[in-house]
């Protein structure tokens, strides 16, 4: 019986999944135009950025142990995960703060669904990530030499459970700024600001970070696992194990937060509604 409703909760999801990703594709094909534009500005301000990086580094040959090389490497997960989470996160978190301010909420508790899961990933646009995304990770990953990159198979592995869990612990902290729209009727300025954490420590490599910068930007403000966290964990320049356990750690309380905010959102927003 737990086995039947173990596959039950999984394929339930797997298919919500499914069928959003269709639902977004769908959406999206009606706005290629606005897309296919944005990639210019996308390509120039990385090309930018790769130039940047290219005057720092004429005048010092490393930054924390960091060569060029390792931080167009860093530069490269630092975009990967900004693209990731505007494929699922952002912009769910955005229309939720939109349903509860607009009142249309209701409609999607009344159905038979997972609410949580469901409002968390309704969203999910692949095509924007093909489109915008790809370009500019292809642009840097051109630049990289990746002969000179240490790869080994127990790093990767690793890198990838940190930078899963970088994602799901940062939508958990972006969440928890949506949440006060159930209270204040709006919470978009809120939102966006926690969109601004993301860009804080992303470029400079964690081995730079003070050791309380180190724990406030992988614990409290988690904004660094899947970006220079990953990075350190997939170049080898830290043990992969301890911060491994730390990510699962912090997704794991994290997850536990966001079900306790969405079970008391609910609440006032049933009390507001009644």
């Amino acid at each position: 019986m737990k086995l039947s409703a173990f596959k039950d909760y999984f394929s339930e999801r797997a298919g919500l999944l499914i069928i959003n990703i269709i639902n977004t594709y769908q959406t999206d094909v009606a706005y290629m135009s606005q897309r296919w534009s944005s990639i210019l500005s996308t390509t120039t301000f990385t090309l930018s950025y790769l130039l940047l990086i290219h005057i720092v580094y004429s005048n010092v040959h490393t930054i924390a142990g960091y060569s060029q090389n390792d931080s167009l490497f860093l530069s490269l997960i630092g975009q990967l995960n900004y693209y990731i989470m505007w494929v699922w996160g952002i912009g769910n978190i955005a229309s939720l703060v939109s349903d509860v301010n607009r009142g249309n909420l209701d409609l999607l508790l009344t159905k038979p669904l997972p609410s949580l899961f469901y409002i968390s990933t309704r969203r999910i646009g692949l095509l924007g990530f093909f489109t915008q995304g790809l370009p500019t990770l292809l642009i840097i990953a051109v630049f990289i030499d990746w002969s000179q990159i240490p790869f080994n198979w127990v790093n990767l592995f690793f890198g990838v459970i940190v930078f899963i869990c970088g994602q799901l612990a940062l939508n958990a902290f972006q969440f928890a700024f949506a949440i006060p729209v159930f209270w204040q009727g709006e919470a978009t300025e809120l939102s966006s600001l926690s969109l601004e954490f993301m860009g804080i420590p992303t470029q400079i490599p964690f081995e730079a970070l003070s050791q309380s910068l180190k724990v406030l930007f992988s614990t409290l403000i988690p904004v660094g696992l899947s970006t220079v966290v990953c990075t350190s964990v997939l170049l080898g320049k830290s043990d992969p194990i301890p911060l491994t356990l730390l990510s699962i750690l912090v997704t794991l309380i994290a997850l536990v937060i966001k079900n306790y905010l969405w079970r008391i959102a609910l609440l006032q927003y049933t009390s507001a509604s009644s």
